[in-house]
């Protein structure tokens, strides 16, 4: 049996937690605020530990580098 780990993360600079709990179907999820092309973009990853699902309204390019 596979033993589940879930993260709580924080921002290294202010301290403000990237959790957000509002969502759907009320599970909790990583959110990070990315600056691209002059808009900001959301990208919400997945808490549990090793799990890379993750949602988001921009497609992600492999090897380019996001200001977060």
């Amino acid at each position: 049996m596979q033993t589940l780990l879930a993260i709580s993360v924080e921002c290294p600079k202010c301290g403000a937690s990237l959790m957000d709990t509002g969502n759907k179907n009320n599970s909790s999820c990583i959110v990070l605020k990315i600056e691209m092309e002059n808009q900001l973009v959301m990208l919400r990853l997945c808490p549990m530990y090793s799990n890379l699902k993750y949602k988001t309204d921009f497609e992600i390019i492999p090897n380019q580098e996001y200001i977060i």
